[in-house]
């Protein structure tokens, strides 16, 4: 009988000493995080090589920052590809691909691909893409591509830049080219007002006549004789009411002509 009480005490013994191994394996895991892979047998899809100096994330393995945890970065980092979905802080090289948000920071390179979001911060370098968002900030390069949005800052270097919406100058705009207007080149540059255009023909008149010039509020009209003056043709002038424009050719008399005479003449107005 007693031989059977100290064998029963042993066996509980031998159960603690077990569950005490256990459990002191489980607090040395969780203090010093996994053990390094040795000899190449790697059983794990996240691992640390041998010396512990690179972390290995291999088929199926992830290393995660869930919500407010950072992932600070002294030195540099390597990406083949990148997925973000919000990048803030300066980029110094090219960023090629399309980004779907928020670009804020500096980019001293090439931008290659469409951004869907706002640009804030300037880009020294190409813009090549499309941005579909407001850009604040300095873009020094070509801007191959279109921008729906707005543009607070400089565009220097732009080649063929095409706009499909307004654009509102508040300091001094200066071209070393050539402005062309409208459609039809129809816009004057010091027109009556905004938006205004101009339209001009030749036709020959006798006495009077309202010239067709497709403008629905006139400013202005203008009419001089395209040929040499006669008597039966000495001068003209022009009499504006609202869309109706009339030019009258006189003799020397002041009466209207009776024979035709070819008469140049400009209206400005709006469309």
């Amino acid at each position: 009988m007693r031989g059977k009480q100290i064998w029963e005490w042993v066996q509980r013994i031998a159960a603690v000493l077990v569950i005490g191994a256990a459990l002191c394996g489980l607090l040395a895991l969780a203090l010093n995080g996994p053990e390094l892979a040795q000899g190449g047998d790697y059983s794990s899809a996240c691992y640390r090589t041998d010396g512990g100096d690179t972390w290995v994330c291999g088929s199926g393995g992830e290393m995660r920052i869930d919500a407010g945890g950072t992932l600070n970065v002294a030195g540099s980092a390597d990406f083949s590809v990148i997925t973000a979905t919000e990048l803030m802080g300066d980029v110094t090289g090219d960023l090629t691909g399309n980004v779907t948000g928020d670009l804020t920071g500096n980019v001293t390179g090439t931008v290659t691909g469409d951004l869907t979001g706002n640009v804030t911060g300037d880009v020294t370098g190409d813009l090549t893409g499309n941005v579909t968002g407001d850009v604040t900030g300095d873009l020094t390069g070509n801007v191959t591509g279109n921008v729906t949005g707005n543009v607070t800052g400089d565009i220097l270097g732009s080649n063929g830049t095409t706009i499909h919406d307004n654009v509102i100058v508040t300091g001094t705009l200066d071209a070393a080219g050539e402005i062309n207007y409208g459609s039809n080149d129809l816009y004057p540059i010091g027109a009556v007002s905004d938006g205004a255009q101009a339209a001009w023909g030749s036709t020959t008149i006798t006495g009077t006549l309202n010239v067709v010039h497709g403008l629905s509020t006139l400013g202005a009209g203008f009419c001089t004789l395209g040929q040499a003056p006669s008597a039966n043709g000495a001068y003209c002038a022009v009499v504006i009411s609202g869309s109706t424009m009339t030019i009258n050719v006189y003799k020397g008399d002041y009466d209207l002509a009776t024979v035709g005479t070819k008469i140049h003449w400009y209206a400005i107005g709006l469309p």
